[in-house]
């Protein structure tokens, strides 16, 4: 390789034209926060190497000759394939672009595999790529998915797993952004990006990526170190997959407006939970030219943020347009969706079109918190239609956080594709409540108050088990709704919650439910990890045996409705280092997470421009980390060196 001056994305200090050599070491790497890359092959060692710095020409040597020069294009960076006698131009980026980092996988027999190259550039020999990709010794393109969206300052390759980590000042890969409304916040890798080689593929991140730019990386032991200028990971509620936790259509109350009078096109449950053709049974149609709705109206309260629709294409028809709503109060929702040629993310409100074709097309909630929240249900307006007249195929509806019902007919969907679903049991005098002022029904526990600390009131228990569709930090919240809807405020008591967050580790807390009004409490929180066939966080709920009834109450009870889990920030006190274990997909993760701060970690604010590993001194031969960077701690008395 060879490039023009190079500009480094960090202080000057740290940064200095690349003058490294990668080798067929596994693991090599050259970042711009780097100069010591390269590898100490011996000199018989086979394979290639690549020089990087700035250059005006290339010359081959062999013993007796001169050599032949090879003229380069000063004002492009060039990557050349270099042989034994030979020099040959591989490809160019282009003129704005610079190329900042570079590593390479390796075969099996150490020839060269693939060089990866990061940077600034946004095109290789005309052809558009994404600030990162690979190419081999014939000069054939990985374009990794399209890239990232933003510059490059620091890659590591990882022989051994066929993983490349990239760093530096994106929020995304290209992949991630244009492949669904539902995913591409949750595919979001904020300024570090994991790419698998083998499959051709990114890695999604359970954190998220990072707050701020990567600079460099290095690996010790088993844990890769990314290094650079950020305190928190990225992970949170936003950055939830939105097709996760399916709305159960079936228990909902379902109406059409304006429904077709043709036989077997009338019942609008046509296209729920239906995998059958656009036809009589499986479609639902409307009226000759009018306008209608198709109305879902919930048995609880819920947070909707995915609604996924598939047209109808019956003899021409199909909805053209639509406009949703909230069914409470007909409030218009802004929704968002991308468009089908440019990939990009499209906002809409009155009318938010639907092509006409056998495709599922996704549209996410995109107004705030307290807009969404305790939504009864929606209402998709059919304001256009092609041919004679609207209608749909299927229909699908999600909510964002993983939820999970007492009443287990609430839960999932049963035509949900998923393996794994919300579900809930019950042991004991457990009764179903419906209250004329309550939007919903919820389960009721009640005990003579003499009975309180029976075995069979103590034993009485609803389980509830929540579909966790990714290991992370998360806050538990518990639905209670309010006393005043039955005129039981005397009787309420406090509810005992046990969490069971993995195999190894449950939290008990005490629950009161007092509350006059329906209320959401933040019950508890923590670790827990992704839902599997062999293990799914559960929580059990019971009386509580140390009881706050009210002295003149000759009964008590306790309520459940339902458990709500959203995810948290798992670190926010980084301070330039997070420490990742090789493996991402150990089952370690049961556990904790597979990524973490320092156990000691730099000061706050620190900045760090520069990792490596090494021996320490001849008295402490173990594998040692050093940082470099801005920061200052007088405590332990380092400086920009640690």
């Amino acid at each position: 390789m060879a490039t023009g001056p190079n500009p480094s994305p960090v202080p000057e200090s740290f940064g200095s034209e690349l003058g490294a050599l990668f080798g067929k070491d596994a693991g090599e790497e050259v970042s711009s926060g780097d100069e010591s890359g390269g590898s100490d092959d011996d000199d018989d060692d086979e394979g290639s190497i690549g020089i990087v710095g700035a250059f005006n020409g290339v010359s081959t040597f062999s013993p007796g000759s001169n050599g032949a020069a090879l003229a380069l294009n000063s004002n492009l960076t060039s990557l050349l394939a270099l042989s034994e006698n030979s020099a040959t131009l591989l490809a160019a980026v282009s003129p704005a672009g610079q190329i900042t980092a570079a590593c390479a996988l390796y075969n099996s027999d150490g020839s060269l595999a693939k060089a990866y190259m990061g940077g600034s550039m946004s095109s290789l020999n005309a052809t558009a790529v994404g600030y990162v990709f690979g190419i081999d010794g014939s000069g054939n393109v990985d374009s990794m998915s399209g890239g990232v969206n933003g510059p490059v300052n620091a890659l590591y390759c990882d022989n051994d797993l066929q993983l490349v980590y990239v760093g530096g000042n994106f929020t995304s890969t290209v992949a991630g952004l244009t492949s669904s409304v539902a995913t591409m916040r949750a595919m979001s890798t904020g300024s570090l990006a994991i790419y698998e080689a083998g499959n051709s593929t990114w890695r999604a991140l359970s954190f998220h990526g990072l707050d701020g730019p990567v600079f460099d990386f290095t690996k010790v032991k088993d844990h890769v170190y990314a290094v650079g200028e950020f305190t928190a990971t990225s992970d949170n509620a936003t950055h939830t997959a939105l097709n996760q936790q399916p709305i159960n259509l079936s228990a909902c109350t379902i109406t059409g407006g304006n429904n077709a009078e043709t036989d077997g096109f009338s019942d609008p449950h046509n296209i729920i939970c239906t995998s059958g053709s656009d036809s009589a049974g499986n479609t639902w149609l409307m009226r000759d030219k009018l306008p209608g709705y198709y109305r879902i109206d919930f048995p609880f309260r819920a947070t909707p943020s995915l609604l996924r629709l598939m047209n109808t294409m019956y003899e021409g028809r199909g909805t053209k347009s639509i406009r949703i709503e909230a069914a409470q109060n007909n409030q218009v929702l802004t929704m968002s969706y991308l468009d089908p040629t440019s990939r990009v993310e499209m906002f809409c409100s009155q009318t938010c079109p639907l092509p006409q074709d056998y495709n599922w097309h996704e549209f996410r909630f995109v107004d705030n918190a307290e807009t969404l929240a305790n939504i009864t249900g929606v209402i998709v307006n059919i304001v256009d239609w092609y041919g004679m007249g609207g209608g749909f195929n299927k229909i699908e509806l999600y909510q964002r956080d993983a939820q999970v019902y007492a009443i287990d007919a609430y839960n999932s969907s049963p035509c949900s594709s998923q393996g794994i679903r919300p579900s809930s049991q019950v042991s004991g005098n457990w009764q179903q409540t419906t209250a004329a002022s309550y939007h919903g029904s919820y389960l009721t526990l009640g005990v003579n108050r003499n009975d309180i600390s029976s075995a069979t009131a103590q034993s009485a228990t609803v389980t509830l088990v929540p579909f966790v569709p990714e290991s992370g930090f998360y806050k538990l919240y518990m639905s209670i709704p309010g006393c005043q809807n039955t005129n039981t405020c005397l009787q309420r008591t406090s509810a005992k919650v046990t969490w069971l967050m993995n195999g190894k580790h449950s939290v008990v807390t005490t629950v009161t439910q007092h509350n006059l009004q329906d209320d959401e409490v933040e019950v508890l929180s923590g670790y827990v990890p992704a839902s599997t066939m062999n293990f799914s966080s559960a929580i059990y709920v019971q009386l509580a045996d140390a009881n706050d009834l009210n002295a003149q109450a000759a009964s008590a009870e306790v309520v459940v409705n339902s458990f709500r889990l959203e995810r948290i920030t798992s670190y926010t006190d980084l301070n330039g280092v997070l420490e990742l274990y090789e493996d991402l997909t150990s089952n370690i993760q049961q556990d904790g997470p597979l990524y973490a701060p320092l156990d000691s970690g730099l000061p706050d604010g620190s900045a760090v421009y520069a990792a490596t590993h090494g021996v320490f001194n001849s008295t402490n031969p173990e594998d040692t980390l050093f940082l470099g960077g801005q920061f200052f701690d007088s405590d332990q008395n380092y400086y920009s060196i640690a």
